[in-house]
């Protein structure tokens, strides 16, 4: 019997100026390589889009990307915040919200994307951690983009420390913002030796589960990686036979 492919779903990034949709080719492939069909989902703000394209999907990947608008979470704009793409918090939050809404619906959210999972139930964001929370390690390591730069140690019980099946793993890291308040329904599963949350996950579902770091960055030559998007997918195929 042919089991056929989930439909995973894949926010994409985009630049204002060229009016054009982007997408890190290692999402793809990361998803491609785990069983999954990518695909692209249109940047728009329309309910009814945002509804319809979820229900003909098996799964869905919130990607990486800019600050989202602090005025989202209850907050001012401080100095050191980066500049927010409107069209993407206009489609991303809502499309959180729905995808909160439906326990059915596996995700894993990344970067951005993890703080878009948290401002959708209600927590907010530290706009910079250097500016903020001095002391802590430099997370935006963009010289080394696809390497491990430092550890986490992941929350016993977990889905995640489930999957990775070790009490630490090694990641990547690219972010300046992380997460403040912790949003209603979510639960920290892994942290950083100096305290910064690195990823939460929803208990409501079989894949949940929102990280800070870049897996699909370091899915070529990091197994714990390739089973987070293994787990996307596994999922996702138990969702697909249910419809």
């Amino acid at each position: 019997m042919i089991r056929r492919i989930p439909l995973i779903g894949l926010t994409p990034d985009y630049s204002p100026s060229a009016r054009r949709l982007l997408i890190n080719e290692d999402y793809m492939e990361s998803v491609r390589e785990a069983g999954g069909l990518p695909v692209l989902l249109p940047l728009t703000a329309d309910e009814q889009t945002l509804r319809e394209s979820l229900t003909r999907l098996s799964g869905i990947v919130f990607t990486g990307g800019a600050d989202i608008e602090p005025a989202l979470y209850g907050q001012e704009r401080h100095p050191w915040c980066g500049e927010a793409i409107a069209q993407r918090d206009a489609m991303e939050l809502p499309l959180m919200w729905m995808v909160l809404a439906d326990p059915s619906m596996p995700f894993l959210a990344i970067c951005r994307g993890v703080q878009v999972m948290n401002c959708a139930a209600g927590g907010d964001l530290c706009q910079d951690i250097a500016a903020e929370r001095p002391g802590c390690l430099t997370h935006p390591r963009h010289d080394r983009p696809a390497e491990e730069v430092h550890r986490v140690t992941l929350t016993p019980g977990t889905r995640l420390a489930q999957i990775f099946g070790t009490p630490d793993a090694g990641v990547n890291s690219r972010h300046h913002q992380a997460i403040g308040r912790v949003g209603e329904g979510m639960v920290v599963s892994a942290t950083a030796e100096d305290g910064i949350i690195e990823a939460l996950e929803v208990t409501d579902r079989a894949c949940g589960i929102g990280v800070q770091w870049h897996p699909e960055s370091m899915h070529a030559h990091s197994a714990q990686s390739r089973a987070l998007f293994s787990h996307l997918i596994e999922v996702a195929h138990a969702k697909k036979k249910q419809k």
